[in-house]
């Protein structure tokens, strides 16, 4: 077992302000946990819960961190979609935790990928990822057509794509270990800015 033992199992739990369903998550996990024979000791629970900023996930920052330094060897949440408001901005995470090689479970949805699958697993998230970014570029490029076709350019001062921000938030895109909002928060640019630019 090595130093592999003295990893945590680390259980993230995100409910918001309309569905409070911690209690069964918690109780759900806890099952799986005890059918796998996970000890009490070895389990951290990262829980957040609803605030007046629900789009906040402090205790996710706090796994992603605890992840970074090495102290996590698998995650177990209730379902995909509690890692982040946005699909494409869970997608960044799956992506980030495969290339770490973890186990990632979710209960509800009977997936539990395996740290000796992260590597394949991964490469298909990040097409899927890739897919997405690339039709939400084509779809602002219809989009702004259509807008000068009909004589509107928007209402926006015009960038060109050499632009220092303009290819700085092209860069940070390709960066799966950051999430739209982190890029937007790091740019200071809205998530309209933030397509507009990564469609150029």
């Amino acid at each position: 077992r090595g130093a592999s033992a003295m990893k945590i199992v680390a259980c993230y739990i995100r409910v918001s302000a309309v569905e409070n369903e911690q209690a069964k998550q918690r109780r759900e996990m806890n099952r799986w946990l005890k059918s796998s024979r996970f000890s009490s000791k070895t389990v951290r629970w990262y829980i957040d819960k609803p605030t007046n900023k629900d789009l906040d996930q402090p205790k996710l920052e706090k796994l992603k961190a605890d992840i970074l330094e090495g102290k996590v060897r698998t995650v177990v949440v209730w379902h995909f979609d509690r890692l982040a408001l946005a699909p494409r901005d869970g997608l960044r995470v799956l992506v980030d935790w495969c290339d770490k090689s973890l186990r990632i479970v979710s209960i509800s949805q009977q997936l539990d990928i395996k740290s000796a699958d992260c590597g394949l697993i991964g490469s298909v998230l990040r097409g899927v990822a890739e897919m997405d970014a690339e039709t939400r570029r084509e779809r602002t490029k219809l989009g702004l057509a259509v807008a000068r076709a009909r004589g509107r350019e928007g209402g926006r001062p015009p960038v060109a794509p050499d632009d220092a921000k303009v290819i700085q938030a092209k860069k940070l895109a390709k960066d799966m270990s950051l999430s739209i909002d982190d890029i937007c928060k790091r740019l200071k640019i809205s998530r309209s800015t933030y397509y507009r630019y990564v469609a150029m």
